[in-house]
């Protein structure tokens, strides 16, 4: 049976930290495939990762901030370079993002703004506009996988959130193979 870890620090009173487990009872009754899981809170998880060594998937959840920053880029390295199907929602997009800037792109110094907001290179950053409490449409970059598997059609998507991929770095980061399927329109 495939384990998946969920990553990030378990919080009862966060909706989408008790979600999580039902939507994996979801999808186990859509396609017939039962996941066992387990929470890994950040501050568990060593430099090299090797707590995930039994899992074969990681999700890494959301959550502000993390307990231990380090603990979650080291579960998101060890799924990129183990080939581990990987899922990171809302914080933990982002911080897949810091991690792949740091460790192929070459920012040493990338982070996120709203834990380090000195850091030399913000890869993560406010939002100009806030999509905190806010329902929208989906849509996928043509020929994307999640456009395939949605079948070209747009989905329904629930924020909360203020932070994404600071656009400045957008250019460096895409082409080093993190490819994006979503992209918001620019705001004015």
């Amino acid at each position: 049976m495939p384990r998946l870890a969920f990553v990030g620090d378990y919080d009862p009173q966060k909706p989408a930290h008790a979600a999580l487990p039902r939507a994996l009872q979801l999808a186990a009754s859509a396609t017939g495939v039962t996941i066992e899981w387990s929470w890994i809170g950040s501050e568990k998880i060593s430099e090299q990762a090797q707590e995930l060594g039994d899992f074969s998937g990681v999700w890494v959840v959301p959550g502000s901030p993390y307990l231990q920053m380090d603990g979650v880029l080291a579960a998101i390295r060890h799924a990129r370079e183990n080939c581990l199907p990987f899922l990171g929602t809302c914080r933990g997009f982002q911080h897949a993002v810091i991690e792949f800037a740091r460790n192929v792109v070459g920012i040493r110094g990338a982070d996120h703004a709203e834990t380090n907001v000195q850091a030399p290179d913000l890869v993560i950053t406010q939002l100009a506009c806030s999509l905190v409490d806010r329902s929208e449409p989906v849509t996928f970059i043509p020929g994307s996988r999640l456009d395939a598997i949605f079948g070209g059609n747009p989905a329904r998507g629930e924020y909360h959130c203020n932070y994404g991929v600071n656009a400045a770095y957008r250019a460096r980061i895409s082409p080093a193979a993190l490819k994006p399927v979503k992209r918001s329109p620019p705001t004015s």
